[in-house]
């Protein structure tokens, strides 16, 4: 391969690059589970997919009032940012965050 050559390869797989970027944009503007959109509203079924968990198991959890959900007329909706924060929220600590917090509560204690 010439110096030129090389040049026009990368410069095609820099541009096949920029267009599937663009492309990953595009999809993830139009589909609300990929969207960076924290305020979006999703369905029952988008929800249980964010959550991984069955649709019946999410009614189950609404009915418990264990997730906020809205309700438009027959329909619900949940925000998406506190889909988020109930998985977040469910992260379990590892032995060296927990080490750390208690060394940080007898530190407090002394």
């Amino acid at each position: 391969m010439t110096m030129t050559n090389q040049e026009e390869v990368l410069e095609s797989i820099k541009t096949m690059l920029l267009g599937m970027e663009l492309l990953l944009k595009q999809i993830a503007g139009n589909n609300p589970m990929l969207s960076t959109n924290s305020s979006s509203f999703l369905t029952v079924q988008e929800a249980s997919d964010l959550l991984c968990i069955a649709k019946p198991t999410l009614y189950a959890k609404v009915s418990k009032r264990e997730v906020p959900h809205f309700k438009r007329g027959k329909k619900l909706l949940f925000k998406k940012s506190d889909l988020v924060n109930i998985i977040e929220g469910s992260k379990r600590k590892t032995y060296q965050e927990i080490r750390e917090e208690s060394e940080q509560r007898r530190a407090k204690l002394k």
